[in-house]
């Protein structure tokens, strides 16, 4: 009685094994179909072999399933073409992903010694030929350009990092038939890192934009990039030596050298501040901020003749900025503050007097840029200050300057 309930059992696990074996084939005739396909009869089919205990870890069984969603696929973007319609790249990408993920589970089967401890594989040709044909139609860029453009960042690094893999996996890689890397590879790679950053990955970020920095595809953007990366994470090291490299690669572009020379003025770092402005001068020698900031570099060291050198060559490269002269007389203005300064130590009545004499005369010649300056920029805050300021200092004395004063205390108040 035993035997006959063993057999009857060994009979129905055979039948079951054979039903999902069927269900296998029966997968692959509806999606293969090529007058009509039954995608909805070939999922349901091969979705009851993925979970059968006899079929689920067969090489076979993941492989059409695979199969099946690429079918999926490229009817649905068949069906689209013959409605006249865009294909929908989620819809179509995320097919395409789903075999992508069963034919990588099938090719490890596939890779799996036989009973005779040899390797034997019966698929992973095939798969070869679908995955480049995944990498070849980019369903994976599009598809990570989609979810970029809905903002969804994670799904789209995900996708593009998919594409990236391809050329690396063990059946492509090295073959004949693997693609080379090209630039829309290296855009690829940069949206990846692009998603990765706005995902808030800093490290990840910082990791693919290093990765990536040097490949010819919007290096110039990913070296900005990594600074303000940097900088969020306070690591100074990293930050300055981007600088350093972006100015060395990207000479035409000013970020880099004005970006280290603002934090060498900030730190008080003066030589290093003036050996950058110096280097700017030498690569564009016609403009005139270059040597504005150095006169302003060389007032706060004291070095006040040369100052006025660059403030002067400032002028003559920019003759109609407004900010040239202001710069001029806001220095020669300084100077005089200073000496205005030197004048109250003063005891001798007659030297007092003829020190007072020399400091109007440089508080007029201030007067003089500043002036021109409000000519050029009636807008010019910083020029309307310090004249309303020498202004002032004169009125007492002179009607003229008295008149200047409320005049333009009056356009100062317009301007609120």
């Amino acid at each position: 009685m035993k035997k006959v309930i063993m057999l009857v059992a060994l009979c129905l696990i055979a039948s079951l094994g054979y039903a999902q074996k069927s269900n296998i084939n029966k997968a692959k005739n509806k999606a293969g179909n090529v007058e009509n396909p039954d995608i909805p009869g070939a999922i349901e089919a091969i979705n009851a072999a993925l979970v059968d205990p006899s079929t689920k870890g067969l090489a076979e069984t993941l492989f059409t399933a695979g199969y099946v969603y690429e079918q999926k696929a490229e009817a649905d973007r068949a069906n689209a073409k013959k409605a006249g319609t865009q294909p929908d790249a989620i819809v179509i990408g995320e097919s395409a992903a789903k075999a992508y993920e069963y034919y990588i589970q099938a090719y490890e089967l596939d890779q799996q010694p036989n009973a005779k401890g040899k390797i034997a594989p019966k698929f992973t040709n095939r798969i070869k030929e679908s995955v480049l044909r995944f990498y070849n139609n980019y369903y994976f860029v599009n598809l990570g350009a989609n979810y970029y453009n809905s903002q969804r960042y994670a799904e789209a690094i995900k996708a593009f990092d998919t594409q990236l893999d391809i050329i690396n996996l063990p059946f492509i890689a090295g073959t004949k038939e693997c693609p080379t890397v090209d630039s829309i590879y290296h855009q690829v790679q940069y949206f990846s890192a692009i998603c990765t950053q706005l995902s808030g990955d800093t490290k990840g970020a910082i990791a693919k934009y290093e990765n990536i920095k040097d490949n010819g595809y919007e290096n110039d953007r990913i070296h900005q990039f990594l600074y303000n990366l940097y900088v969020s994470e306070k690591d100074t090291t990293n930050f300055l030596r981007i600088l350093e490299q972006g100015k060395q690669r990207f000479p035409d572009n000013f970020f880099y050298l004005g970006t280290l020379i603002n934090y060498y003025m900030s730190n008080n770092q003066r030589q290093k501040a003036s050996d950058a402005l110096e280097e700017a001068i030498q690569r564009d020698p016609t403009n005139a901020k270059y040597y504005s900031t150095k006169g302003d570099l060389l007032m706060e060291v004291k070095q006040t003749t040369e100052a006025l050198k660059y403030f002067d060559k400032a002028i003559e490269m920019a003759p109609e900025s407004s900010d040239a002269w202001y710069n001029k007389g806001r220095a020669i203005y300084n100077i005089a503050v200073d000496m205005d300064t030197k004048t109250a130590y003063i005891s001798n009545q007659k030297m007092y007097d003829e020190e007072k004499k020399k400091v109007n005369a440089k508080f007029k010649e201030a007067l003089t840029y500043l002036e021109k300056a409000r000519e050029l920029d009636g807008q010019n805050e910083e020029a309307l200050r310090l004249l309303k300021t020498l202004y002032f200092r004169f009125s007492a004395t002179d009607k003229n300057f008295e008149k200047k004063y409320n005049e333009i205390e009056r356009y100062m108040q317009s301007m609120m």
